[in-house]
């Protein structure tokens, strides 16, 4: 209603809300009655259709399903009627051709197991089959039964021949039982170096046969045929043949198998037959020899019966067989035991004779025995004592080994004190050396100032002299001459002055010059007592090195005896425990010998007993 109010002018509304609205939609509604008719008609007609087409379209699956269904029941004959050629039919052809294979398959698989259990039931017949007619006629008579065809027939073989010793025959056909194949066919069997484990003639006219087989074969119109050959450890036993008369259809591969595992069952049979024979035989020849030599051992027994009593002269008789064999043994150790009893009569006399010389020593021997344990233990004792002594020592030796290490350190400290010392002497003696030198020269030096005092004193009684003359001119000279007199006076008296000075200085000098010549001569001697301390010295330091060495070589002695002594006592140790062992060994000989007396008087009486029973052997 308002969309025909916006599309109309308002006037042109208001007429149309005027209008009837059943008048109006009666159209639509009409038209809406048309379509949902139609619309049910045409799917009324189309789902018809479909169905009709369904229908038909799923039919032949249906058929093919059920087909399926019996096939897998069981049911290999069912077949799909095929018409058309989409792919429903072509579904149809492919599940025919499926159910004709597996039916072929299955067909192929009944044929396998049938000559499977025949042949299973061929090997339990065989193997409960203990006569060579009942196989052969097992063999002939199975092959027969697993097998489409007329007759089935074995050849033996022999040296040079063929007969057909076993058959089974369809009714009507040809025997051919105790007859012979050609020396020439036979010939070509031997002679082949291997034959096939079956020979299959699908077709006597299209296969390529040697002559004597074609007329063989032809003899007996044979049109198709497998031969089966029996060899045991390479060797042409017979010929297991299978004849088919009335068709040449090839042979199939299941049958061919067959044949193959009855020819080797066959040969199985034969040889176990051939061993149980063989073990019969052995059986016969074992017990016949074995009633033979136990007759010939019965009669040995009866012979040899006397020595049982203690006749040993008796023999028994010596034949070729086996019983002969034991009897010459027999006979030889009857002489080794005639022997041994004379050897042990001899034995068991001297046995008695010399067991109580043997009493006696071995009672001698446990007295001995007793009183070397005694004395063992009494040396054990002195070898404690030893061994206490020995690490007294050993101990003593060690303190002696610190003390000359503790010289031999004092000596070196001491050698290192008068290395300094001569060191010190050396520079003593220089300086000695030195100031006896500074002395001497000191002399010469007081020498020249003698030489310079006397010169002085020579020239002070010459200025003395000519002062006295200068005086005795000046008093000549009266008045004038008093100063220089006084001049005269005062050079005088210096020079008696210098005069009495040069005689002190004289006098001073010869006392230097004696008291330097004394020095002189005590640097001199000084110099020689230090060069005669210094050679001591030097003789010290030696007899110190040679007194360090020797406390080394006291100490390496010391050392030695130290470890000698703890060897010692190691070996008074081992010596000790080793007198313990001999004192043990003693005490256990001293037993052994008590127990070899009483079992040496056990043997006499033995061997009383051994020549009381001996006595009763004749030899």
């Amino acid at each position: 209603m308002l969309q025909f109010q916006q599309d109309f002018p308002p006037s042109i509304g208001q007429a149309v809300l005027a209008t009837d609205t059943t008048t109006v939609y009666a159209p639509q509604r009409k038209l809406r009655l048309i379509l949902a008719l139609g619309t049910a008609l045409v799917g009324v007609g189309t789902g018809a259709i479909a169905y009709v087409l369904a229908n038909r379209l799923l039919r032949p699956l249906r058929h093919a399903t059920n087909a399926v269904q019996e096939i897998s029941q069981g049911n290999f004959t069912t077949r799909l009627v095929i018409t058309g050629t989409d792919e429903i039919a072509q579904l149809g052809s492919q599940i025919n051709q499926m159910t004709a294979q597996i039916h072929d398959l299955v067909q192929v698989q009944t044929r396998l197991a049938q000559k499977s259990q025949g042949i299973k039931n061929i090997a339990l017949q065989l193997a409960a089959t203990q006569q060579w007619s009942e196989i052969l006629a097992v063999v002939v008579q199975g092959s027969y039964g697993g097998m489409k065809a007329e007759r089935v027939v074995y050849y033996q073989f022999d040296d040079q021949s063929a007969i057909a010793v076993a058959e089974c025959l369809a009714p009507g056909c040809q025997a051919v039982k105790n007859s012979s194949l050609s020396s020439e066919l036979v010939a070509e069997y031997q002679a082949q170096p291997s034959l096939p484990q079956v020979e299959v003639i699908n077709n006597l006219s299209q296969t390529n046969l040697t002559t004597a087989k074609q007329e063989y074969l032809q003899s007996l119109r044979v049109k198709s045929g497998l031969i089966a050959p029996v060899i045991i450890e390479d060797q042409l036993r017979g010929l297991l043949m299978v004849h088919q008369s009335w068709s040449s259809l090839p042979w199939m591969q299941e049958e061919i198998e067959f044949l193959t595992q009855v020819a080797s069952q066959l040969g199985f049979a034969i040889t176990r037959l051939e061993l149980v024979e063989q073990q019969k035989l052995g059986e016969m020849r074992e017990k016949s020899a074995k009633e033979a030599i136990q007759a010939r051992a019965l009669s040995l027994l009866i012979e040899v019966d006397d020595v049982a009593q203690g006749n040993l002269t008796r023999r028994a008789r010596v034949t070729e067989d086996e019983i002969g064999t034991i009897a010459d043994g027999y006979n030889s150790t009857i002489e080794s035991l005639q022997k041994l009893v004379d050897q042990t009569k001899i034995a068991a006399s001297e046995v008695q004779l010399n067991t109580t010389a043997n009493d006696l020593a071995v009672k001698s021997l446990a007295q001995e025995a007793i009183a070397q344990a005694t004395a063992i233990f009494g040396m054990l004792k002195q070898v404690k004592e030893m061994e206490t002594s020995i690490s007294l020592i050993a101990h003593q030796a060690h303190q002696a080994e610190e003390f000359v290490q503790q010289a031999t350190t004092t000596i070196a400290r001491e050698d290192q004190t008068m290395n300094l010392t001569v060191a010190e002497i050396k520079a003593v003696e220089h300086t000695v050396t030195q100031t006896a030198t500074k002395a001497e020269k000191l002399g010469a030096s007081s020498q020249s100032i003698s030489q310079a005092v006397n010169l002085i004193g020579r020239f002070a009684a010459q200025t003395h002299l000519l002062a006295l003359k200068a005086s005795i001119e000046a008093a000549r000279a009266g008045e004038q001459g008093k100063g220089f007199a006084v001049i005269a006076e005062e050079v005088r008296s210096l020079a008696t002055q210098s005069a009495e000075a040069t005689v002190e200085i004289e006098t001073l000098v010869s006392k230097i010059q004696l008291e330097t010549a004394e020095v002189v001569q005590a640097m001199h001697q000084g110099a020689a007592q230090i060069a005669s301390g210094n050679e001591l010295v030097q003789q010290t330091r030696h007899s110190l090195s040679q007194v360090n060495h020797t406390s080394s070589e006291i100490r390496k002695l010391v050392s030695s005896i130290t470890q000698a002594t703890q060897q010692q006592s190691a070996t008074s140790a081992q010596v000790s425990q080793t007198m313990v062992d001999v004192a043990a060994i003693a005490e256990h000989n001293s037993q052994s010998a008590t127990q070899v007396s009483s079992s040496i008087q056990e043997l006499s009486a033995i061997a009383e007993k051994l020549q009381s029973q001996i006595a009763k052997f004749k030899t």
